[in-house]
């Protein structure tokens, strides 16, 4: 029991990590993607006003500034996804072995610990 407790756990683990990961990775994309339309627009701009370069340049660097902030929020985001996931199940898993004992038999009897 323990053992298939502990493989459900690891499997639970993987596919958390396996999510935080696909979820930066898409912040990642999605960032430069976005950053490259902000790019365009501004050099379409500028091509049909080039007496506004300035202030059109200004305004898509802060833009893209802003994109680029929260694209860094989404990989920390996704990162901690990754490693909080991991310390999760340890701890899970050592508070499932104090509170279970688990006999021969394969029942569970509560075993009670004070803090």
């Amino acid at each position: 029991m323990s053992a298939l407790l502990n493989t459900i756990l690891l499997e639970a683990g993987e596919m958390a990590k396996a999510g935080g990961a696909v979820g930066a990775g898409i912040a990642a994309l999605g960032a430069g993607v976005g950053i490259g339309q902000i790019g365009k627009g501004a050099v379409e701009s500028i091509a049909r006003q080039p007496e506004a370069a300035g202030d059109i340049r200004a305004n898509m660097i802060l833009t893209a500034a802003f994109v680029e902030g929260v694209a860094l929020f989404a990989v920390i985001a996704g990162g901690k996804g990754i490693f909080t996931s991991m310390i999760f199940l340890q701890r899970l898993l050592s508070v499932t072995v104090k509170l279970f004992r688990f006999d021969l038999n394969l029942k569970a009897l509560p075993l009670f610990v004070a803090p």
